[in-house]
């Protein structure tokens, strides 16, 4: 299953990415040996953002008004259990941290190797498969960020966005790492009538992922005034893509070097599904973005009609989602190639291993998976290679001619409710040599 997204960490509820836990709690170094009290102001370890960026957070924070990161302010933070999640509040605000947790057991104040001061939690998490206990050590310049997020938020949405803008700016600059405050922060400028101030606060995520910021200006109504700005139209494609988010399988961008794949998983237990359209680098094989189609709680699992289907009271924002979606793959450059090849795989075992094979009879070529190694080949030779590839069942396989990439479709057993966020199939590739 795929973690639900987190309520009131964006400027507006509606199409989102799935970043590798970007709203997750921001984890402390691994300590060293014990050290001194430490005092230490934000800015003084802060990691580095772009000087446009830079430029924008010094008007907006004074020096006088930034929040020093001490042992002090430390000592003002909870960490609590709250509706099956942690929370962190100082007496007067509180914001979620994305964990599990029905009860906290233990609170005790640390040092990264920094010296940053730390909060180290002991709390359990009482239901399905998890542990009954863990232990987790929260960077407090996080847990600092993640209230000043909160409390700009109820100003936003009151509509005091030159206020709010100084509470995303104080966040931002507290946690530079953080894609959220940054986000917020674009959204709070944009809506007080300062568009180029919006787009300089995007820079730092432009920097790290901008096809996630591009995603995320295209699809957020508040971001609606700067989408046309030349620093997110430089983010498009040479040419635009012609790939269908309907019924797509598999599409390529050549000037992104990426693939489009869509992913749909079905509960075992109910009719509730949930799917994804991820892109993956043909130069590094890795998932670069998630894009959330359907979740599962937009759909119903009753099986009342005999099909999954999607809530009545969800299908505007599930169609809000495919929209951006869309839009994306049109923009990035996505096509399909007219010679796609999908087809399933045979398995079988031969001298104790699994062999799985597969033929793409247009392109002449066939695959080969054994133990953690695929080959794509032509006769004897082989055209693309991929080790280290773990994978428990193999269900299918296609071949991109236009990307010559060959991907993979897998299945794993889950069990629904232990771990959210492991999927129970997705996608490997392998790259033939160009």
């Amino acid at each position: 299953m795929i973690a639900g997204l987190v309520l009131g960490v964006a400027c507006t509820a509606g199409p989102s990415t799935t970043p590798q836990d970007a709203s997750d709690p921001s984890p402390a170094p691994a300590p060293p040996t014990p050290t001194p009290e430490a005092t230490v102001t934000a800015e003084a370890v802060a990691p580095a953002v772009p000087k446009i960026a830079a430029q924008v957070i010094e008007a907006l924070v004074p020096a006088a008004d930034r929040v020093p990161v001490t042992d002090a302010a430390a000592d003002t933070l909870k960490i609590f259990a709250r509706d099956g999640s942690l929370w962190v509040g100082d007496g007067t605000r509180r914001a979620p941290l994305r964990r599990q947790a029905t009860s906290v057991q233990r609170t005790r104040r640390g040092h990264d190797a920094r010296g940053e001061p730390t909060l180290i939690a002991e709390f359990t998490y009482e239901y399905a498969c998890l542990p009954e206990g863990e232990r987790v050590e929260l960077s407090v310049r996080s847990l600092l960020a993640r209230l000043e997020n909160a409390a700009a938020m109820k100003m936003h949405r009151a509509g005091e966005y030159q206020a709010s803008a100084a509470g995303f700016a104080r966040a931002a600059q507290l946690d530079p790492q953080r894609w959220v405050p940054w986000s917020n922060l674009a959204c709070a400028l944009a809506l007080s009538g300062d568009p180029a101030a919006a787009v300089a606060s995007l820079e730092p995520l432009i920097e790290r992922e901008p096809l996630r910021a591009y995603h995320k200006v295209m699809s957020d109504p508040e971001l609606a005034s700067i989408r046309t700005h030349p620093t997110l139209v430089a983010l498009r494609a040479p040419k635009p893509g012609n790939a269908s988010l309907e019924g797509l399988t598999m599409a390529w961008s050549e000037s992104k070097s990426l693939v489009a794949l869509r992913r749909q998983e079905q509960s075992w237990g109910s009719c509730a599904f949930v799917e994804e359209l991820l892109l993956m680098s043909t130069e590094t094989n890795e998932q670069v973005l998630t894009l959330p189609l359907v979740d599962w709680g937009d759909t119903d699992p009753s099986c009342d009609d005999g099909d999954a289907v999607i809530e009545p009271r969800y299908r505007e924002r599930v169609a809000s989602r495919g929209a951006a979606a869309q839009r994306l793959l049109r923009d990035m450059g996505f096509s399909v190639a007219a010679d796609l090849e999908v087809v399933s795989v045979e398995s079988s075992t031969r001298h104790g291993r699994d062999l799985h094979t597969a033929r793409f009879p247009k392109a002449r070529l066939g695959l080969a998976i054994r133990d953690d190694e695929a080959r794509v080949l032509r006769g004897n030779e082989v055209l693309g290679l991929r080790r280290d590839l773990w994978v428990d069942r193999i269900d299918h396989a296609g071949y991109d001619p236009d990307a010559r990439v060959a991907f993979i479709g897998w299945t794993q057993d889950v069990a629904e409710g232990c771990d959210d966020r492991m999927p129970a199939n997705g996608f490997e590739l392998v790259v033939l040599d160009r």
